[in-house]
């Protein structure tokens, strides 16, 4: 079977292109992957810039609602306390929707990024999570 020269040249010829399959398919691999790190990268680098830089508007907003106050409740005291309970019920409110603002957005930023199947079509959903967020409903990741 093997002993004519075309069948060994065509076998040859089929492990050096099974060959370079395999390298180009690792090199697309490995493209695919620093796409996507540069991707997240990216959100996350300008995710901490824009949360820095709303920290501080919050910071000055608050002093000047500090100063504000102080003049309506009798001093500055009374008025950085107002100014508190208003962060800690932020702070509740922030902790309480954890999932629909926090959790979920990230899961299917992630979920887009890595577990995306570039050969799906657009209708089709993903996993339970993605099907969740799309639905607006939550999706129990803990």
């Amino acid at each position: 079977m093997f002993s004519n020269d075309k069948n060994i040249e065509a076998l040859v010829r089929l492990v050096e292109n099974l060959k370079r399959y395999g390298e180009l398919r690792w090199e697309s691999l490995q493209l695919d992957f620093v796409s996507k790190m540069t991707l997240l990268a990216t959100t996350l680098i300008l995710g901490a810039v824009i949360f820095g830089i709303t920290a501080l508007v919050v910071v000055f907003l608050s002093f000047a609602a500090v100063h504000f106050l102080a003049s309506h409740v009798g001093g500055l005291a009374m008025a950085y306390l107002i100014v508190a309970v208003g962060y800690v019920v932020l702070a509740f409110l922030a902790y309480s929707l954890r999932r629909p603002l926090l959790l979920n957005p990230i899961a299917t930023l992630l979920e887009r990024l890595f577990l995306a199947d570039d050969h799906r079509p657009e209708d089709s959903t993903g996993s339970d999570g993605y099907r969740a967020a799309r639905r607006g409903e939550d999706y129990d990741y803990l």
